[in-house]
């Protein structure tokens, strides 16, 4: 399957059920640990979201001929069963500053319509390999 070639970028510790040890310490884990962890008996506390985001006139810009992350996820390839996670879609519009926390409840409804609960791991990846996925 077509999709990041790179380990696989997730935000928080969280400890893996009783019947899984899992060390994510350090906020990384292997394609193997997530395929493995899709596999298991767990599997439906995971999910799994591409946070691609492009900053313009950088090295994190967007590839040439992109219509945008959004766009480029839609397109392929990615992570099966990934969804998109967009952060201009859930950042809270401050006139001169981009990308503010939004409320609790906006946050709350956006994770919601990803299939995200509080009880969910959560595994982030981005287009770049470790740029908008923390």
């Amino acid at each position: 399957q077509a999709g990041p070639k790179q380990s696989v970028y997730t935000s928080a510790h969280i400890p893996g059920p009783p019947w899984r040890t899992c060390s994510m310490d350090r906020g990384l884990v292997s394609c193997e640990w997530l395929h493995g962890e899709l596999q298991g008996p767990g599997a439906g506390s995971v999910r799994v979201v591409d946070a691609t985001w492009y900053l313009a006139n950088s090295p994190f810009c967007a590839p040439e001929g992109s219509g945008g992350a959004r766009a480029d996820f839609e397109a392929g390839p990615r992570l099966p069963g990934a969804a998109f996670f967009d952060i201009d879609g859930v950042a809270t519009p401050t006139p001169g500053l981009v990308h503010m926390v939004p409320s609790e409840e906006t946050f709350a409804a956006a994770m919601a319509s990803l299939g995200i609960e509080p009880n969910t791991r959560v595994v982030a990846y981005d287009r770049h390999g470790v740029f908008s996925a923390p």
